[in-house]
């Protein structure tokens, strides 16, 4: 068993550690994955009802539901400027309220979680949003 800390957020179950071969997962991360385009096509693509926030994760989804499974090749790695463009071109209070929302969206959409649950995450998005856009403006 593998520290909690270690595991690969939102979902439960298997993880993957660097350099133990391939691995099967839940999802990849988009800064850099292949995939057959009719495999794409035949999923629907990306989800465009979010935009930069869990798109690999409802693609994972999508993926796992139709029958296909993902592997991670541990040994290969790469260099990935996390958020540059994404800092670039909009406020970071922006890039908060949209990761919020992705995140809201696809556990709605795509996490079969309760109504009660659903009410939950929304009361939670909620407050952190206001509470971060009022501690940025202090900032």
């Amino acid at each position: 068993m593998y520290p909690p800390s270690e595991k690969f957020f939102p979902f439960r179950g298997e993880f993957v550690l660097e350099r133990t071969g391939v691995q099967y997962v839940q999802w990849l991360p988009g800064s850099l994955f292949a995939i057959d385009a009719h495999v794409y096509r035949s999923l629907g693509g990306l989800d465009d009802r979010v935009f930069l926030f869990y798109e690999e994760q409802i693609l994972g989804k999508k993926s796992l539901k139709a029958g296909y499974r993902m592997a991670v090749d541990t040994d290969i790695s790469y260099f990935h400027n996390h958020s540059v463009s994404i800092r670039k071109s909009m406020k970071r209070y922006e890039a908060v309220k949209r990761f919020f929302l992705s995140k809201y969206f696809f556990y709605t959409e795509y996490g079969e979680i309760s109504m009660t649950e659903k009410l939950l995450l929304r009361v939670a998005i909620s407050y952190g949003l206001f509470m971060r856009k009022w501690l940025y403006r202090l900032l």
